[in-house]
Formats: C-alpha cells, sequence, structure tokens
C-alpha cells in the first residue's frame, strides 16, 4: 500500500537531541547529588516524556512523587537554556522534507517532549520546512503511545489515519502507530533497538519508497 503522507516522531528520528537532553539530566543530578549520566544511558531512557527520564534516572531508593516533581520542574530549566546548543538534524532528512514540500505531501510531528521545546527545535533547525501540525506534549494530552496526538496531526495534515506513514525509532513509535491505525517505519540511527522489525531504513529519504511520489 502507498501513503500520502509522512508523521514524524521527533528525538531519535528528526534531531539527535540526546546531548543536549543528557546535559541537562546531569547538571539536574548534580544539583541533588546523584550520579551523572552517559549519553549512552540518556539514549536508552528516553521516549516517554521527561518525567519518566527523570524517573529512570534516579537512585532507585531515592524514587518518590514529590522528588520527581520537583526534579523534573529543574530538568525543563535546565533543558530550556540548551535546546539547541548541540541538537543537529540527521542526515537526509532536510533533504527528505524538501522533498515532501515540493511534491505537496503532508508532513507532521508528533512528539511526547514538551510543545515550546519541540516547535523551537524546528523552527530553528529547519526554518524553511512547512510542516501541518507541530505536535509536542501539552496539558490534557496523553503521552505517546496514547494515539490522541496522532489523530491530532493526522487532521491537520488532511489525511486519514490509514493513509498515513509514521516514521520513527522506538517501540513507543510502533505502538502509537498501530494504536492510530497507521504503519510505522523506523530509523536504524535512531535511540531505540530496532532489532528484528521488519520495515527499517537506514536514510531517511528511503521512506520515500512507501509513498505515492510524482
Amino acid at each position: 500500500m502507498s501513503y500520502k503522507g509522512i508523521m514524524f516522531d521527533l528525538d531519535g528520528t528528526l534531531v539527535d537531541t540526546i546531548y543536549d537532553l543528557t546535559d541537562a539530566l546531569n547538571e539536574t543530578m548534580a544539583y541533588y547529588g546523584f550520579p551523572q549520566a552517559s549519553y549512552e544511558q540518556g539514549k536508552r531512557w528516553i521516549g516517554n516524556g521527561l518525567r519518566r527520564f527523570i524517573e529512570r534516572a534516579l537512585p532507585q531508593d531515592q524514587k518518590n512523587d514529590d522528588l520527581i516533581d520537583e526534579a523534573l520542574l529543574k530538568m525543563k530549566e535546565n533543558y530550556r537554556r540548551r535546546w539547541v546548543n548541540k541538537t543537529r538534524v540527521y542526515p537526509g532528512i532536510h533533504e527528505l522534507l524538501k522533498i515532501c514540500n515540493d511534491k505537496n505531501i503532508p508532513v507532521g510531528v508528533n512528539s511526547n517532549k514538551p510543545q515550546e521545546a519541540t516547535a523551537y527545535i524546528l523552527e530553528t533547525l529547519l526554518p524553511d520546512i512547512t510542516f501541518a501540525e507541530i505536535l509536542g506534549h501539552r496539558d490534557g494530552l496523553k503521552h505517546k503511545p496514547d494515539p490522541a496526538g496522532a489523530f491530532l496531526v493526522a487532521q491537520k495534515m488532511g489525511l486519514d489515519p490509514s493513509q498515513i506513514l509514521y516514521l520513527g525509532d522506538s517501540i513507543t513509535d510502533i505502538e502509537t502507530a498501530d494504536n492510530a491505525g497507521m504503519m510505522a517505519v523506523l530509523v536504524d540511527y535512531g535511540y531505540g533497538d530496532v532489532t528484528g522489525y521488519e520495515r527499517t531504513i537506514d536514510d531517511p529519504i528511503k521512506a520515500l519508497n512507501y509513498l505515492e511520489v510524482d
């Protein structure tokens, strides 16, 4: 089946954010005197929102809701200062998005990252790209893999979910796509373990192979 639009995950798919995220996490952990995380650990912990990121990083004997809530606020403050310090667009992404724009193929973004950060990163690093919708996490919206966000983006794209290819990098993206009635294709350069998944690509341009492209 050919698809008519692409919905993108952000972290690990469109942009490599792990260095800024882990740096912000480590600044937060240092405040409490807790151990620092490596970038490889950061890659394993990311994917379900900043609260889960913090929760996974805290020492097991220190985890409680009050501390997690407090550390989350500090993490957001620390991350705000470095949204695009080290964050970069992955090779091939700009070319893919330009082709989609030029051929009027709708593209949208569905991320668990907070809305303000999601929009700022894309508007700063991909200023010449038009997205039908850039959706980050916001109050009242459940995190992926809940399909609510995917449905909102699909509506803005003007497509039925069954017409959309979902490009991500993790099991969360597979589950989101399944829950929304979309087909997931995973990039193999991101943060998730894609071993054994049958629809993976090593170059984002290959996503065009799944689309109806003139």
